[in-house]
């Protein structure tokens, strides 16, 4: 079935599809849309052909890597435009609430990810000025590795859809938001309160609400809710007291608990992957090489022959 987004930026792009049913008609052509997060948010893979479109204004932010091409392209973000040399690796943030132009020389393949205001404010709601519709970025194309493997893993999570995916996808949209708004800031450093970790009792809370309900997808939201904290300072305090984000926590519980399951029960690698969240065993499997190096196949094969 097709994914069909919410954001007004995958709106404007079915608007533009109907309007242009050919390819070459039409400088905009998307190749595939899906969703990740909670949320959820629309991440877009998809090929602008060479011409000029426009965008009108939104209550949202997007967020584009070039992932294969070379173009010019004349970018007008709503305070002039400016001539630009587009590659492999860059980005271009557009701001919200502004009406975008773009005017592309060439075709490339670019992946978007469509950030909506109220969650870029919410966010960044406890560190009051930071929030300036990250007007340091929206006038240059720039590069930043972090955001880039950010952006590629969203992607790759939305893709395979695995239980955990939900929550890697909300922790990496956290990290990309304090991201860009540390950038907007010419590099410096964001200024953040300083503060520990998680309360033992806190910590004792989440981890206990993690291993209850590991056979489910788990929200950010929830398990923040659970520790009484912002989603963002969640993260902050849950990595510093275990030294791992909330998603790699779970997946190596996870996985820990599947190999208990392998060598004490009785059930088939179809039911221990389902007995600790995963859909099906392809995922299960493919979590399981990741971390341990092998494929659950041949680890019980190794223990018990």
């Amino acid at each position: 079935m097709e994914t069909r987004g919410t954001s007004a930026f995958a709106n404007w792009l079915e608007e533009q599809a109907q309007a242009n049913p050919l390819p070459v008609h039409s400088p905009l052509v998307r190749s595939d849309l899906k969703t990740a997060g909670s949320a959820p948010l629309d991440i877009i893979r998809m090929e602008p052909q060479p011409g000029r479109y426009v965008q009108q204004a939104g209550d949202e932010c997007t967020l584009q890597l070039i992932e294969r091409g070379r173009k010019s392209a004349i970018i007008d973000h709503g305070a002039g435009d400016f001539r630009t040399s587009i590659m492999r690796g860059a980005l271009a943030l557009s701001p919200p609430r502004e009406r975008i132009v773009y005017d592309a020389e060439a075709s490339a393949e670019v992946l978007l990810l469509a950030l909506p205001g109220d969650m870029i404010r919410a966010a960044l709601e406890p560190h009051a000025g930071t929030w300036r519709d990250f007007a340091g970025l929206h006038q240059r194309v720039f590069r930043d590795k972090p955001i880039e493997i950010l952006l590629r893993g969203l992607w790759e999570a939305a893709l395979e859809g695995s239980p955990e995916g939900r929550l890697f996808a909300d922790g990496a949209v956290l990290a990309l938001i304090a991201r860009l708004a540390q950038l907007s800031r010419d590099g410096r450093p964001a200024h953040a309160p300083t503060r520990g970790g998680l309360a033992p009792r806190q910590l004792t809370r989440v981890t206990e609400f993690l291993d209850s309900h590991m056979q489910r997808d788990v929200r950010l939201s929830e398990v923040a809710e659970v520790a009484g904290l912002s989603t963002y300072h969640f993260c902050r305090a849950f990595k510093q007291s275990t030294g791992v984000t909330p998603h790699m926590w779970l997946t190596q519980r996870r996985l820990e608990r599947a190999r208990h399951l392998m060598t004490r029960s009785r059930l088939t690698l179809e039911e221990v992957a389902l007995s600790v969240g995963y859909s099906n065993s392809r995922s299960f499997s493919v979590a399981f090489r990741r971390e341990f190096g092998v494929t659950p196949h041949i680890w019980q094969r190794e223990r018990f022959w």
